[in-house]
């Protein structure tokens, strides 16, 4: 459900191009039932490209593991918004869970870059730094989103079909998130072959949908400069 987070954190998608992308991909392609349903380990490289829907609007995701270094994988995330294009670079000091969990996530983050429009934003919290900046994320997220309940991946398995091609073998995954004070439960569909999360196709009791266009385990590239040289440009490096 991590990508259906970002649709509600960000906002709702969109972009004119989504009906092109679609077209253009992979209908016919087949992904079989999988013989370890273990998560694809983290690679550089790695990306996933996937469609949003959202209050009536449409657009794309792409999530990509764009470097890895001492600070952890670089976990870039490119969205379309009402309020204009978001890159966000975010640096975990490992490889996530397949897991709807924010708060956990928040834990895991090293290092964050934002820009929208003309602003970029960095914020530093590795080797401790800037904790009661952290703090007030969190707190600020438990405001917004927090998880419920998740259930554990289902023995029962099913086939989806997305643009991306025809998964055998999925698993269902369904949670009860907290959302703006209003209660949804979002479900997904996972398959390890799908790097980074996994996720073939996610939906929520808002309307919130989302599903896999194309992958890839090689290619990815930043959009952003390198963290430490944005922060030295912003004159916030020690």
């Amino acid at each position: 459900m991590r990508a259906l987070l970002i649709v509600a954190l960000v906002g709702c998608a969109s972009g004119p191009n989504v009906d092109a992308v679609i077209a253009s991909h992979h209908h016919d392609r087949t992904i079989a039932a999988p013989a370890v349903r273990a998560p694809r380990p983290w690679e550089v490289g790695q990306w996933t490209l996937s469609k949003t829907s959202s209050q009536g609007h449409v657009g794309t995701i792409r999530r990509s593991i764009v470097a890895k270094d001492a600070c952890g994988f670089w976990l870039e995330v490119v969205a379309t918004s009402p309020r204009g294009r978001t890159i966000t670079k975010t640096c975990y000091r490992s490889q996530l869970a397949s897991s709807a969990n924010p708060a956990a996530e928040l834990d895991a983050l090293q290092a964050i870059m934002i820009r929208q429009g003309g602003r970029t934003i960095v914020i530093d919290f590795r080797n401790g730094k800037n904790p009661a900046k952290k703090l007030q994320m969190q707190t600020q997220l438990q405001q917004r989103v927090s998880l419920a309940w998740q259930s554990p991946s289902s023995d029962e398995l099913a086939t989806i079909v997305v643009p991306a091609g025809r998964f055998e073998g999925a698993a269902h995954v369904v949670a009860r998130l907290w959302v703006e004070q209003s209660m949804q439960t979002a479900q997904a569909w996972l398959h390890p072959a799908v790097p980074i999360d996994g996720v073939v196709k996610e939906s929520a009791t808002d309307g919130s949908e989302l599903e896999l266009l194309d992958y890839g385990l090689t290619g990815a590239k930043s959009e952003l400069p390198s963290f430490d040289e944005q922060l030295s440009e912003s004159g916030l490096a020690d």
